[in-house]
């Protein structure tokens, strides 16, 4: 799913609320909602929930299960809202549009990894003193309401009306506003200190009923992408001297579509896209020796039988012919610039002599003018693992790309993991694992 095209099409249903990503708690007003107006409520609830239920069932991704739970809350108020005769709940205060861009937003995106996810980041003033980890007793934390691209997208849903987040950023004093310029700050001070694989996460806030001109330019400007209409500081101040109700529809807004962005934002944000990329060369990518065995291997470039007399290798070959390696190492190896440390060169060229068929010799012959060898310079923090699945050669090869801030393209998933579990997250990619197989063919 894209970006824009599947978020343009979530329409002008939902209704106006001032909740932010933190749940508010139900507010009442003076003159009670007609009952009709609360089942129309109670009905979108229980739709959304049993939409949550079917996400549910398909994937467990962290976080839903307290969208879920909020869900289930808001549904179960509203039906004792509908059921009483007393009810003072105010519609306009509700949780459920927040609740139902959220779900849209999630659904809407690529590789989502987390929902309501909680990121730490450092004080200003102990920056310098733990600015190597994203822990730290004197650390602040943020929410980010979805992570999206395998981390590397934060999104920041705003369901408020323009009118309450303009007042706000210009400072209200009422705890009902909340300052999302000061917000955005910690978050994108936040990146910084939660880097995927080296590089920043980008920043984006949906606004589901808009937002003026003035914030939306305050927003550019600590390089946070908007998504949502565009809208006319003029119109909004025209809005605010007729009516007091900050949650109604605005004139120029109520008729169009939701989640759609400005010509003017989308041309920002592409100017930045293309002075970042023009201004920067490929990333690097660290090969792990699984990586240039896999490339080279007879298995993954045609040779696939299911006869081989190993068990392993007729395992391996049945997943190849379902979930083949190559294409994914050569998608990585387009879009870095490659690198193999000493020690992984002198671990390949050992294993193909030993055991490389002739085909296999003249692949790895011209992969090896495709990358550069670098020196052995594992990171401080490699040079300290433990553990029988971090031999010396491994605490090299993972170290060297940690030191280089190279992401390590690898099968060797039990390393990375034994390395996390000493709090040591390396930057990876994984690929299948295939051998070399040549010799096992002839």
């Amino acid at each position: 799913m894209s970006d824009s095209e599947n978020l343009s099409d979530i329409s002008d249903e939902l209704f106006a609320s001032d909740s932010d990503s933190e749940i508010t708690s139900q507010s009442f007003s003076r003159d009670p909602p007609a009952n009709e107006e609360i089942c129309s409520f109670c009905d979108q609830a229980e739709n959304l929930q049993h939409r949550i239920n079917e996400l549910w069932n398909r994937e467990r991704i962290p976080g839903l299960a307290k969208l879920r739970k909020c869900v289930v809350k808001e549904c179960a108020f509203l039906k004792s809202q509908k059921d009483s005769r007393t009810s003072r709940f105010s519609i306009t205060t509700s949780n459920l549009p927040y609740l139902e861009v959220v779900y849209r937003v999630l659904s809407a995106e690529n590789d989502v990894v987390s929902i309501f996810k909680r990121f730490r980041f450092p004080n200003s003033s102990t920056a310098g003193t733990i600015a190597g980890s994203s822990h730290g007793a004197k650390s602040k934390t943020c929410e980010v309401d979805i992570v999206s691209e395998n981390g590397a997208k934060w999104i920041k849903v705003k369901a408020q009306s323009p009118l309450a987040t303009q007042r706000g950023c210009e400072g209200e004093s009422s705890l009902r506003y909340k300052n999302l310029i000061e917000s955005l700050k910690r978050i994108v001070h936040a990146t910084e200190f939660n880097k995927v694989h080296f590089q920043p996460p980008k920043v984006v806030v949906v606004f589901s009923k808009g937002v003026t001109e003035s914030i939306a330019r305050s927003i550019r400007d600590l390089t946070v992408f908007v998504r949502g209409d565009i809208l006319s500081d003029f119109v909004l101040a025209d809005e605010d001297t007729h009516s007091g109700d900050d949650s109604r529809d605005f004139a120029g807004y109520s008729g169009g579509k939701l989640l759609t962005t400005s010509r003017e934002d989308l041309e920002w944000f592409e100017s930045t896209k293309t002075r970042e990329y023009k201004d920067s060369e490929k990333p690097l990518l660290n090969v792990d020796v699984t990586a240039l065995v896999s490339y080279v291997s007879d298995m993954t470039n045609g040779y696939i039988k299911d006869s081989f007399r190993d068990e392993f290798l007729r395992r391996m070959a049945s997943d190849e012919s379902k979930v083949p390696a190559l294409p994914l190492i050569e998608k990585h190896f387009a879009n870095h610039s490659l690198i193999i440390c000493q020690t992984a060169n002198d671990r390949f060229r050992s294993l193909m002599t030993a055991v490389g068929g002739d085909r296999e010799l003249e692949r790895s012959k011209k992969l090896m003018s495709l990358v550069t060898v670098v020196p052995d310079q594992p990171s401080e923090r490699s040079k300290a693992l433990k553990g029988g699945s971090l031999s010396p050669e491994n605490k090299i090869v993972f170290g060297t790309g940690d030191f280089l801030q190279a992401t390590t393209l690898t099968a060797n998933q039990a390393a990375v993991r034994s390395a996390a579990s000493q709090g040591v997250d390396f930057s990876v990619y994984f690929h299948p694992a295939r051998s070399l197989t040549e010799r096992e063919n002839d």
